[in-house]
């Protein structure tokens, strides 16, 4: 089988890979895991050596009560209750994304995918004005989604 994983540059990057949610997401160079969790059971966080910058990868489960739509309502409810400015939030059947501006003023990007009765989300946070991050973000929003494990 074949693993179409998130690919944001030609050289070769970590990959973390869900077995239990089928999808697998390559880490950009110049970041490091600052926790050793095991991406099926937790969320998974790498930031730039520099810190400018963080990837944070999460497991979630939709019970019957919480569905993609309420999951969308209460991330949102998350981001507005901390003061960020939302400036971008479009929601389809099987994903959604998010992004705007934190509390402190730094960009962030985050995209939440359904797989079957699970979610997974991948969420950047970045210093505001910085186009390479925007990059990234165009990355996981073209590539972030569910692919076959190898």
């Amino acid at each position: 089988m074949l693993c179409q994983c998130l690919t944001l540059h030609a050289q070769e990057n970590e990959k973390i890979c869900s077995q239990r949610n089928d999808f697998c997401f390559q880490i950009p160079p110049n970041y490091f895991m600052l926790n050793k969790n095991d991406i099926e059971s937790s969320t998974v966080t790498y930031k730039t050596v520099d810190g400018s910058s963080a990837i944070e990868i999460v497991n979630g489960s939709l019970s019957e009560s919480t569905d993609m739509h309420k999951l969308y309502l209460m991330i949102l409810g998350q981001w507005t209750a901390n003061n960020y400015r939302l400036t971008l939030k479009k929601e389809y059947p099987d994903f959604f994304v998010i992004s705007g501006y934190t509390n402190q003023g730094r960009g962030f990007y985050q995209k939440v995918i359904k797989i079957e009765n699970d979610y997974a989300s991948a969420y950047l946070e970045f210093p505001k004005g910085n186009k390479k991050y925007s990059n990234i973000s165009q990355m996981i929003f073209d590539y972030f989604q569910k692919s076959v494990i190898d």
